[in-house]
């Protein structure tokens, strides 16, 4: 048994499931099946994304951009990330540049009757004694 054979069986003794997972796009393929590979931020983690050709444009504008896909993952043995996605849907997020810092976000939530950090934290813990 040849490995690519051998990888294959592995691969789909795990069933398929419905999922989501992030990365950055890169090495769009439009010759013949419209592939990218989308790259979480794991090292050395890279998955095989198959995405619809009316898809396209949207992927296109993705490259190189940070990005979930919803669709079929297909995972191999004892794998943590999947090793291949057929894509349904993807949702470009927004650069780094375009959230907020811990700074910008110092006061929000004042006024919004939330209460002190140490109040908050023990109405969350205490909330199944309810």
């Amino acid at each position: 048994m040849n490995w690519s054979h051998g990888r294959s069986v592995l691969i789909s003794m795990i069933p398929p499931a419905l999922g989501s997972v992030s990365g950055m796009v890169e090495q769009l393929d439009v010759h013949g099946k419209h592939t990218f590979v989308l790259y979480p931020p794991v090292p050395g983690i890279e998955i095989t994304c198959r995405f619809h050709k009316k898809d396209f444009e949207k992927v296109h504008a993705a490259v190189k951009k940070h990005v979930t896909v919803y669709g079929l993952l297909t995972y191999g043995l004892g794998q943590s990330f999947p090793v291949a996605v057929r894509v349904d849907a993807i949702e470009q997020e927004p650069d780094d540049s375009e959230l907020p810092s811990l700074i910008d976000m110092e006061g929000m939530l004042d006024g919004e009757g939330i209460g002190e950090s140490n109040s908050v934290i023990r109405s969350l813990r205490d909330e199944w004694e309810k």
